[in-house]
């Protein structure tokens, strides 16, 4: 069959060739911004990961986990 008749493996060609620039396009202007950062004297910071916080109960979420806040302990009157 010729590629006339196959749209759907031309689109996901396209889609795979779109996303390969983005990528390079995002990592060129990644290295022209340091680039301009150490040409004005400032230096490029370096980040490291700390720790990594692992929590299941939230996982389908998908965000950053923070530490929970603290609850309330006593002191005040409970209704039954």
């Amino acid at each position: 069959e010729s590629l006339s008749r196959r749209p759907l493996l031309i689109l996901g060609v396209l889609l795979i060739v779109v996303g390969v620039q983005l990528l390079t396009f995002g990592l060129v202007s990644e290295m022209i911004a340091a680039a301009r950062q150490e040409g004005r004297g400032r230096q490029v910071r370096a980040l490291q990961v700390e720790r990594v916080v692992e929590d299941d109960s939230h996982a389908d979420l998908g965000a950053i986990h923070h530490d929970p806040a603290p609850q309330p302990t006593g002191g005040g009157s409970s209704r039954d």
